[in-house]
C-alpha cells in the first residue's frame, strides 16, 4: 500500500496486523479523545495530534516508520491525509473480506452444490 505516496509492506488481511491494528487504533483514539480536553494554544494540541499520528504508525508498522512516511518536521496537514489514507487502505481490505466472505456463505456454497 502506498501512504503519502511512500510504499509501505503492511497486510490487513494478516491476522498478527489485524490485532496491531486494533490495539493501535484503540490507543489512538483515547488519545484523541484526551486531547479534545486540551485547551492551550492551538499549536500544541495539533502538535500533541501530530505526535499521536507518528505514535500510531510506528506502533502499527514498526519503530521509525512515521519519520519514513511523514518526515522528521510535524505537519499538521500530512499528518491527517496519512491518517485518511490508512483508514482508506483498512476500508479497502474489509471490503476484500466481505467479498471472500460472500463467496464462501452458506447461501453461496448451497447455491454451488445445487447448480
Amino acid at each position: 500500500m502506498k501512504i503519502l505516496n511512500k510504499g509501505i509492506e503492511f497486510d490487513f488481511l494478516d491476522i498478527e496486523n489485524m490485532a496491531k491494528y486494533e490495539e493501535a487504533l484503540e490507543k489512538y483514539m483515547k488519545k484523541l479523545e484526551e486531547i479534545k480536553e486540551f485547551k492551550g494554544k492551538d499549536s500544541e494540541g495539533f502538535k500533541m495530534l501530530c505526535e499521536t499520528v507518528y505514535n500510531f504508525f510506528d506502533e502499527l508498522i514498526g519503530e521509525g516508520i512515521a519519520v519514513q512516511i511523514l518526515g522528521e518536521k510535524r505537519n499538521f496537514g500530512k499528518c491527517a491525509k496519512a491518517m485518511q489514507e490508512i483508514i482508506q487502505e483498512k476500508l479497502k481490505s474489509e471490503k476484500e473480506v466481505d467479498d471472500i466472505l460472500g463467496k464462501y456463505s452458506l447461501g453461496a456454497l448451497n447455491e454451488s452444490a445445487n447448480s
